[in-house]
Formats: structure tokens, C-alpha cells, sequence
């Protein structure tokens, strides 16, 4: 089912939606007035004492803020909705080099009283005029049509109980009043520091012609402008007044047009679920490569082999997932599209004969030269949350490359370049023909991969990744580690991964063990161990039906930073 902004437009009105995903309706409180010089959220009645077995509430974020924004709003009786809506448009202030309005994503929801999971596509989409030739290279031909407000109104529209305008607030408070740069934030700042110096965000982040250190407050009051809008007259308004938006872009040589933020719509789409050995692991379907690849990486190995394998040696059982990978993004090219526009046949992909025929062919003492391309999947935030009625929401949001397109309209959204991410007439001539062509009104395959893992009809594992295409092969390790071999939160996020990138090679975290890469490279694996991956994950694990005597377990990645909250 999709959903046409023409129709938000009615039912938000100025701050509610009506947009019904399930059939549990979700009363909505009468909107209240923004203010801007509020410290805090506005009151709500306190929620009623949860029942000994309700289920936990739980916020985390790759930003602090933005998590601390989640769990703040949960403490006062926000649904996940609520929390997750929350906890994005605060990272849209305070980590833009990530998210952002300018930008889109995808959400997986789970309905705790149906026990159902959809998928909320809010990924950004090509214009309807469109050069492909264009789109090889960054900047602003690679702008597509931000989709973030649009999917939060739909978000909302889904599970929200609070008044939209009282979501803004959290994040309108820190742009207004400040909040304290990150160590995560400060390093994307130096990455782009000559780019950063002559944008219109130089004004937040490098006053006085110093970038900002870490801890430094730092306010945003172009943004600030932009979000009082929103909370006034609803997400809505990001399109029907998107003037500022289309001229800094078309400014930057892109062809996006106010049609086109008027047409933008949500696409809701059902999940593939797995079932593997008496797990269901669902993940979002194309146009993300999520679940091509991580239930690829299930479909071709059973529980016994893989602690087989990893026993025999850690080298062989990482080197082995990443031939599997590396076969997996091959038919990501040639098979992942739109599938509003191209069919993706789901049978063939996860046709279990195949995948064990792939399997035999995967040797554990040698690497098999596969062709290379470049992929440009990059900078990206995420968010899990549980509200105290067992509601699940993971969301994945990024504007593609670190800072977008790096062009910024007038009152603060950094613009995404998410259109680098359609195969180039290079990628087909090297690799041979792709569904992921640039067609206009497509949305370009991508690798976020929101997942969520339940047994019995509970939720036992909730996971998300950063890192442009590490998201999807991060997900995959964290999956196997869970499920095969009984990892806490903390482990899965922080020990060491590999990544086999599309541009050949392979990648191990920096703190890896020296025999461990010289084992993989015995392998013929050539071994890229300089500098840590940035595929960072967020965990959440519960303890089964069968089996509650553990408690929620939630992590956050060192390689990122970010909070978790769990009670």
C-alpha cells in the first residue's frame, strides 16, 4: 500500500495524521502551540504503573541526544512512535554529517498487540526529470527528493500519541539553546572541514573561524526556523513550503522541482521474514539489500556448521561470510530495483538450492576474484525504541554520503545525494546488466537494514547498522552471533568485523588481532586493517518466552559513540 503525500496533507491538518497501518487506532490529543523558549517537553500525564510482565522501555541512538530525546519522551508515555519521531529530528540537529530532513530512510515497526512487522519506505527518490549521466559523480545532480518528513509523518500517523508539536520540541530546544558537539560529530566536521568553512552550517559549527571541539555547545537557529514551521503546521509544510529547499538544490545542478516534493510519497511494504532454525528474521525487502543479504548469509549455512567452522578457526568462518558477501552484492546489482518499477523475484534470490550450490563453491583456504565497482553509501544515523505496550520501531535514516550532497538551503537542511547510489553505465559495463538503473520517480537500492528478529511472537533481537553497504554485512555478523552463538549486546557491538567492500578486498577492524589478519591473508584475502570500520551497530536483545530469566540487553557501538536506555 503506498501513501500520497496529497493525502497526509488531509489528514494532518496542521499537527495530527490519520494514516491507519494496523487496526489498532491510536488516539491523537488535541494539538498544542510550539514554544520555542520552553526547557522542557510539555507536561503529559504520567503513564500508569506498567504490569510486572510489561515489556521494558527501551531508547538508543547512535546519537546521545537524540537517544536521551527518546527516553525522555517514553518516561512521560510516548509510544515508540512518539520516541523514535523524536529522537530523529534531534539528530537532524545535532549530527547533520548523518540525517537529517534533507534526507529519508526506512522503518520497521512491530505492533505488539498484532505481533506484525511493516516496512515505512521513506527513501529519498529521483525527480521526475532526470540525467543518469549525471549521477556518477557527488554533488547536487545526485540530490534526490528528501523523504525524512514525510516518513516521520507517517511514523506518527502509525503509533504516535502525543501531539506532533510536542515532538518537535526536543529537537527545536537544541538548536534554539545549544547542545554539545560529540566526538562523533567533531570527526565528521574535520573530514569535510574545507567544504564546511563556505556553507551556510560554518555559521554553527565553526564560529569565529575555528570549528567547534568537542563538547562545545553549538546552536542552530536557521534550522531552528525550520522547525518551528513543523511544529506550527505539521510535517506537511516541508513540502508545501519547500522553496528554500529547491533553489539551494537546483542552485548545486539539480533538477528536483517543487512538483516533486509535492508528489513525494511513502511507500508501506511488507517485510521479508525468514524462518531459520525456529527464528523469524525479518528485514526490510528491496529496495533496501538488508534482507538479500542476510538471509542469503542464513540460507547457505546451518547452526551446527557455523560452530563448526568458527571453531576450526576464526579465520576460515569470517573469511567464508565474506565470499558470501561478496556473491550477495553481485546480485544486489544485477537483481535489486525498485519494485514499484522492476520486478524482484524473491524465490530465485533466496531459492535454497542455489544458496547451497553457492555454498559449495566457497572455499575455506582461498579467495575467488570477483569484478569491483564503487559504491557511494555513507553517512547514516539510526534508532531503536520500545514503548511499554511491547510496540517496536527500528529506524535507519541517512542523507547517503557524509553531509549529503554538502549543499544546505537557507534555513539549515543539509540536502542528500542518495541518486549516487543507482548503477552507472560503468557498474554495467564492468558487471553486466542492473535492475538499479536511474529511472525518474525511482528510489535507488540501498544497504540499511533494520531487523528484528522473534521467536514465539516476541522479540528477542532488534538490530541497525551504520556505514553505508557495511550496514547490511554488519547486521549479518550481529544476526549470526545472536542467534548461533549466544552473544550479549556488548560483544556483538564491539568485537571485531570484517567488510568485504564493492571495491574489492577486504576490510577488519583496526584492533583485530595481528594472527587473525595474517590467517585471513593465508587465505588469499587481501587484508585492509588500517583503520577501524565505521559500519556501527545498535543492539537490543531479549531474553526468549521459553527462557525469562535474563533481562533487555542494549548496546551502542564504540565505533560511533551514542546512548542506550533500558528500564
Amino acid at each position: 500500500m503506498s501513501l500520497e503525500l496529497s493525502r497526509l496533507f488531509i489528514a494532518l491538518g496542521i499537527a495530527a495524521l490519520g494514516f491507519a497501518c494496523g487496526p489498532r487506532p491510536k488516539p491523537q490529543p488535541p494539538p498544542a502551540p510550539p514554544s520555542a523558549s520552553s526547557r522542557a517537553l510539555a507536561p503529559a500525564p504520567p503513564p500508569a504503573p506498567p504490569a510486572t510482565d510489561a515489556p521494558p522501555l527501551v531508547a538508543l541512538a547512535d546519537d546521545a541526544e537524540a537517544a536521551r530525546a527518546a527516553a525522555e519522551i517514553l518516561s512521560e508515555g510516548g509510544s515508540a512512535a512518539d520516541a523514535a519521531v523524536a529522537a530523529l529530528l534531534v539528530a537532524g540537529v545535532t549530527a547533520p554529517a548523518s540525517s537529517g530532513l534533507g534526507g529519508g530512510g526506512l522503518a520497521l515497526v512491530w505492533d505488539g498487540e498484532t505481533r506484525r512487522a511493516r516496512v515505512l519506505d521513506f527513501l529519498p527518490r529521483a525527480p521526475a526529470v532526470l540525467r543518469p549521466e549525471r549521477l556518477d559523480r557527488a554533488g547536487g545532480a545526485a540530490i534526490g527528493v528528501p523523504g525524512e518528513a514525510a516518513g516521520l509523518a507517517a511514523l506518527h500517523a502509525w503509533g504516535g500519541r502525543r501531539a506532533f508539536a510536542e515532538l518537535v520540541r526536543p529537537a527545536l530546544r537544541r538548536a534554539e539553546e545549544g547542545f554539545a558537539l560529540s566526538p562523533h560529530m567533531h570527526r565528521a566536521l574535520r573530514w569535510r572541514e574545507p567544504w564546511l568553512r563556505s556553507s551556510p552550517l560554518a555559521a554553527a559549527f565553526a564560529p569565529l573561524g575555528r570549528l567547534a571541539s568537542r563538547g562545545e555547545p553549538v546552536t542552530r537557529p536557521a534550522l531552528a526556523r525550520r522547525l518551528k514551521q513543523l511544529a506550527a503546521e505539521g510535517p506537511a509544510s516541508f513540502y508545501a513550503d519547500g522553496a528554500s529547499l529547491v533553489d539551494a538544490a537546483r542552485a548545486a545542478g539539480s533538477l528536483v522541482a517543487p512538483s516533486d516534493l509535492a508528489s513525494y510519497r511513502v511507500e508501506e511494504r511488507e517485510p521479508w521474514t525468514l524462518d531459520w532454525e525456529g527464528h523469524q528474521v525479518i528485514a526490510p525487502p528491496p529496495p533496501s539489500s538488508g534482507a538479500l543479504t542476510l538471509h542469503q548469509t542464513l540460507l547457505m549455512h546451518d547452526a551446527a556448521s557455523l560452530k563448526a567452522l568458527r571453531e576450526s578457526s576464526e579465520g576460515a568462518y569470517l573469511h567464508v561470510l565474506a565470499e558470501g558477501f561478496r556473491a550477495s552484492a553481485m546480485d544486489r546489482h544485477r537483481r535489486l530495483g525498485d519494485p514499484s518499477l522492476v520486478t524482484v523475484d524473491r524465490e530465485a534470490l533466496l531459492d535454497p538450492d542455489r544458496l547451497r550450490a553457492r555454498r559449495a563453491r566457497i572455499s575455506a583456504d582461498r579467495t575467488r576474484a570477483l569484478a569491483s565497482w564503487s559504491s557511494r553509501e555513507s553517512g547514516t544515523s539510526n534508532v531503536i525504541v520500545q514503548d511499554a505496550e511491547g510496540d517496536v520501531v527500528i529506524v535507519t535514516t541517512s542523507l547517503n554520503d557524509l553531509f549529503g550532497a554538502r549543499v544546505t538551503s537557507d534555513d539549515g537542511v543539509v540536502l542528500n545525494d542518495h541518486l549516487t547510489t543507482f548503477a552507472t553505465a560503468r557498474d554495467e559495463r564492468r558487471l553486466g546488466p542492473s535492475k538499479n538503473r536511474a529511472q525518474p520517480g525511482a528510489r535507488p537500492v540501498t544497504s540499511m537494514s533494520p531487523t528484528l528478529v522473534v521467536v514465539d511472537g516476541e522479540p528477542v533481537l532488534a538490530t541497525c547498522a551504520s556505514g553505508g553497504e557495511q550496514m547490511a554485512t554488519a547486521v549479518s555478523q550481529a544476526v549470526l552471533g545472536r542467534l548461533v552463538f549466544g552473544k550479549d549486546a556488548k560483544t556483538l557491538v564491539s568485537e571485531p568485523r570484517v567488510h568485504a567492500p564493492s571495491a574489492g578486498g577486504l576490510r577488519l577492524d583496526a584492533w583485530a588481532p595481528e594472527a587473525l589478519r595474517r590467517d585471513l591473508e593465508g587465505r588469499g584475502e587481501v587484508v585492509d586493517s588500517s583503520r577501524p570500520l565505521y559500519g556501527a551497530l545498535l543492539v537490543v536483545t531479549w531474553p526468549t518466552s521459553r527462557d525469562r530469566r535474563g533481562a533487555v540487553d542494549v548496546s551502542t557501538d564504540p565505533r560511533k559513540g551514542g546512548e542506550g536506555h533500558a528500564r
